[in-house]
């Protein structure tokens, strides 16, 4: 689609700017034309080189060669994010920057001042009046006086892109900045898809202002937005639609992940040796692992049993699961969804019902070292507040778990560590890179091989594959599967029905804290899943 603004000059303008890491090549030669009053949307797998370009355009990083043309002036780079700010570049991250006990206004206030002078008093009911005038014009439905820890993901989005693009609606002055480039940054990673409609027309009402737009997205359906696509893949500008016709979703994720070369056969044949690697790498993760439980336990045995829980927003919950099952949990925000895998895993009480393992009740609700210890591993859906520790190694976080089994064993942990970093293909494949530091799917893989050393009887994911690209939800989805097989019980929690209808031999629907229906068989559905979670 084409915006009604006149299309000019850039906005921007890279021309073969490279970056290196060391003997790493981040980017290689990459340029692009970023138009006023477009939609750019960028994709490519996780170490594509996306993160790194994101930086260099907003001042974070300095191109090792290469120029950069902002508005018709030429730049070797951009010195620093402050210098980007001034000329008007503004970046709305993946992560809301909101302070839970902050009120809405204070957060707004925070980045986008206080509206006070030196020494002044903050004349609050001006600030709030201003705040929430801004959220009416984003049509952001949030009260400028509730608590941050109120707002749910779809609207933290909202607020996001509210306090980074404010500056359009504000009343301009010889000094106020002038907003030019937009780069958002999975900002929809964490929405559901039935909810990312209102953030995009938001991206779009800016681009008609005459804003050139970058859209990071690994949702191919948010593409429907976007005027011009680029993929980046191993550092390179891979593909440019630049007017042409779009590829087909197919064709779009073969040229994120490298399969474009080549018959139909040669393809088929890769996979299958990757498959084979897999399989070896993920039974030798199983052979070493220090843990205590079985290996692999008969299938059909019943793991888990919920009666009539309630909790959260769950209000008379009940089902059961297998051994060797992947059983898969759909449903809107508010459904329960959200709290059943917490529930599980040990990091929320309930107040009244019944969770059973292996038929032993469990008798100490939000504890998750006596879930863990009864067998039970969770995925957490947020990777950097319940998951890793950034600001350690990846080494180290494989070995939280079970510190003591690598007590004056540090032969044991260099193995294991490859072991996961082999199986699952972490990049860098360098133990003591910091957790932190990981692309978001890699982050997620380290994660996973992390919990499945444990021998888990159950297996809770919490939206294993939000925010991750096409090539790492393949190696996740492969691990998952092969613990299946092993006779782990998964339970599958996720935001995106494709992915429920794929993996899952059937799903369990939540609405208004229960479970509605079971979806299986021929009744397991994409139209299904989508019909009955948004009933």
């Amino acid at each position: 689609m084409t915006s009604t603004a006149t299309l000019t000059r850039p906005v921007l303008s890279l021309e073969g700017v490279t970056k290196k890491f060391g003997d790493l090549t981040a980017l290689n030669q990459v340029s692009l034309d970023l138009m006023p009053g477009q939609i750019h949307a960028l994709l490519g797998a996780n170490g594509s080189g996306k993160s790194t370009l994101v930086k260099i355009m907003s001042g974070v990083y300095q191109p090792d060669g290469g120029s950069l043309t902002l508005d018709g002036a030429r730049l070797a780079s951009l010195s620093s994010p402050a210098e980007a700010a001034s000329r008007g570049v503004r970046v709305v991250h993946q992560e809301a920057p909101l302070i839970d006990s902050a009120s809405v206004a204070e957060a707004v206030a925070i980045f986008r001042g206080f509206g006070t002078p030196a020494f002044g008093n903050i004349r609050w009911p001006k600030l709030r009046n201003k705040v929430q005038n801004l959220l009416d014009r984003m049509d952001v439905p949030v009260r400028a006086d509730a608590l941050c820890s109120t707002v749910g993901p779809a609207d933290r989005a909202g607020l996001a892109l509210a306090i980074v693009a404010g500056d359009l609606f504000d009343e301009k002055t010889a000094d106020s900045p002038l907003v030019r480039l937009l780069i958002v940054d999975e900002v929809t990673a964490a929405i559901h898809e039935s909810e990312t409609g209102r953030h995009l027309d938001r991206l779009r009402a800016i681009a008609d202002m005459g804003v050139a737009v970058v859209m990071v997205t690994h949702r191919l359906g948010e593409l429907r937005v976007a005027d011009d696509v680029t993929i980046l893949r191993g550092g390179s500008l891979v593909y440019r639609e630049d007017g042409g016709p779009r590829l087909s979703a197919g064709e779009l994720v073969a040229g994120m992940i490298g399969n474009t070369a080549g018959t139909a056969e040669d393809a088929a044949r890769d996979n299958a040796v990757i498959s084979g690697q897999r399989a070896a790498e993920l039974n030798e993760l199983w052979r070493i692992a220090p843990a205590s439980g079985p290996e692999k336990r008969p299938h059909a045995e019943e793991v888990v049993t919920v009666s009539n829980l309630v909790g959260g927003e769950l209000r008379d919950c009940s089902f059961s699961a297998r051994s060797g099952e992947i059983v898969g949990f759909a449903g809107l925000r508010g459904s329960g969804v959200e709290d059943l895998p917490r529930m599980l895993s040990g990091d929320l009480s309930w107040t009244s019902g019944t969770l059973s393992l292996d038929g032993v009740p469990v008798t100490t609700p939000g504890r998750p070292d006596r879930m863990i210890a009864s067998g039970v591993t969770a995925l957490a859906a947020d990777r950097l507040r319940a998951g890793g520790v950034p600001g350690l190694s990846v080494a180290e976080n494989i070995a939280l778990p079970a510190l003591g089994r690598y007590w004056r064993k540090s032969a044991l942990h260099r193995k294991v560590v490859s072991s996961v970093i082999g199986a699952f293909d972490v990049r860098p494949p360098k133990p003591d890179a910091t957790f932190g530091g990981l692309s978001g799917g890699n982050q997620q893989k380290v994660l996973l091989g992390k919990w499945l050393l444990l021998r888990p009887s159950v297996l809770v994911l919490g939206d294993p594959t939000h925010g991750v690209d096409p090539g790492a939800r393949e190696t996740i989805f492969e691990a998952v599967q092969d613990a299946a097989r092993r006779g782990v019980c998964v339970l599958f929690f996720s935001t995106e029905p494709a992915q429920l209808t794929r993996i899952c031999s059937r799903v369990l629907v939540l609405r208004a804290g229960e479970i509605v229906t079971e979806l299986g068989g021929d009744d397991l559905t994409l139209e299904n899943v989508v019909e009955w979670s948004e009933k």
